[in-house]
């Protein structure tokens, strides 16, 4: 029975593991400004519907200002469904209070990309 628990634990880890990282990960280059680099982690048909110019023009200003990012922890319950995952993130503003967002995202070529749609960005 512990031999069981175990492996259906170390699966579920390892199943939540990339798209947590992923989100992290983006929101990590948010919170540090780093608008270009968090573009280049975002899944491919965001990409193709914005392009980074316009991904930092949008950026800047809205998380450069009030809005800048003090912190954020993805919640460790990932839904995760085959290629798709959602990941409930609480974002805290820097003078502007907080915000519970869902981060959907998409696993191309064997790595999780933050996913959202082209209308949340801005």
């Amino acid at each position: 029975m512990v031999v069981v628990l175990g492996v259906v634990g170390f699966r579920f880890v390892q199943t939540v593991k990339g798209p947590l990282d992923a989100a992290n990960g983006y929101l990590g280059d948010l919170r540090a400004r780093h608008y270009g680099d968090a573009y280049d982690r975002l899944c491919r048909p965001t990409r193709a519907a914005v392009e980074r110019d316009a991904f930092v023009a949008v950026m800047r200003p809205r998380l450069g200002g009030v809005f800048r990012i003090d912190d954020f922890a993805a919640d460790p319950r990932a839904n995760v469904h085959r290629d798709r995952a959602e990941v409930d993130v609480s974002v805290t503003y820097r003078g502007a209070g907080s915000a519970d967002i869902t981060l959907p995202l998409e696993k191309e070529g064997g790595d999780w990309k933050p996913c959202p749609r082209p209308k949340d960005l801005g």
